[in-house]
């Protein structure tokens, strides 16, 4: 995957949830560019490297949060950086929003059934077992 595609699917979800001026829950919505979207991928990596409670609290200064705040995340994303984070957060995805979905009805591991029947299917050829086999439940 790379960033660019990133970054599309992200607008695409925020899109398909109808955000924007027109409805959904956030109104200021903008779309991200690959930049911001790289920025809020560091934000999550330095909260992986040093922990706080809540991500949002990295968007402040030290003399406001001495314990968890950023002077540099605070001075990057300015004061709407905790409003556009929650965006980020609720539209990020690793995945295309146009993908299918398969049906409830196949089963999950889909992609490998004709691997595991052919497995069977071979197994049932190479293996031969003797007359006098027999399993002990105790050994």
């Amino acid at each position: 995957f790379c960033i660019a595609d990133l970054t599309l699917w992200l607008n695409l979800k925020a899109i398909l949830s109808n955000t924007g001026p027109l409805g959904g829950h956030y109104p200021s919505f903008t779309q991200f560019s690959i930049k911001e979207t790289i920025q809020y991928i560091r934000i999550y990596i330095l909260n992986g490297l040093t922990s706080s409670p809540q991500v949002e609290m990295k968007f402040s200064s030290t003399k406001e949060d001495p314990i968890y705040g950023n002077n540099v995340v605070c001075n990057v994303f300015g004061p709407f950086g905790v409003c556009y984070q929650k965006e980020f957060k609720c539209f990020f995805a690793f995945q295309d929003s146009y993908l299918h979905k398969t049906s409830c009805k196949s089963p999950p591991y889909f992609k490998i059934v004709p691997l595991l029947k052919h497995c069977v299917k071979v197994l049932k050829e190479v293996v031969v077992l003797g007359k006098n086999l027999s399993a002990d439940e105790q050994t």
